[in-house]
């Protein structure tokens, strides 16, 4: 994260996630202080959570 924005879009979408379900000292601690590798993986685990979700969604809770 720089003063004029974030290093990639993978970057803007955790912190954006962390300000959401968090708290934005995290959001920035976690994008000033990880190197991009480790934001990566933060990311990638984001969108597996979210693919998870959407496919428990398309269950009717009677199926289960």
């Amino acid at each position: 994260m720089t003063r004029n924005g974030f290093n990639s879009e993978k970057e803007e979408a955790v912190y954006n996630w962390l300000t959401e379900n968090g708290s934005e000292k995290v959001a920035i601690a976690v994008c000033n202080y990880l190197p991009s590798d480790s934001i990566d993986e933060i990311y990638d685990g984001l969108v597996a959570d979210e693919e998870i979700e959407e496919e428990s969604d398309d269950y009717d809770d009677d199926e289960l």
